[in-house]
């Protein structure tokens, strides 16, 4: 009888927890932005290369955008 790390490589293990805060994060900001949550939210990221703002009148947009930032910088 194998045992679950036998069956999972640790890279998969931490791939599977990523999909899951993902799924987590977007059904937040879908769920947000259903019941019409009106909150206004800004993100002001600086870097060496540049720095941008991102403005939005709706806190579920920018879950989404953050889930989905999420899994693609962390699925590399």
């Amino acid at each position: 009888m194998q045992t679950f790390y036998a069956l999972w490589t640790p890279k998969e293990i931490r791939m599977m927890f990523v999909l899951l805060i993902f799924a987590y994060v977007i059904y937040k900001g879908i769920v947000l932005i259903f019941t019409q949550t009106k909150a206004k939210s800004t993100i002001e990221i600086n870097t060496p290369i540049g720095s941008f703002k991102i403005d939005s009148p709706s806190a579920g947009l920018i879950l989404c955008f953050l889930g989905l930032v999420l899994l693609f910088l962390i699925s590399k």
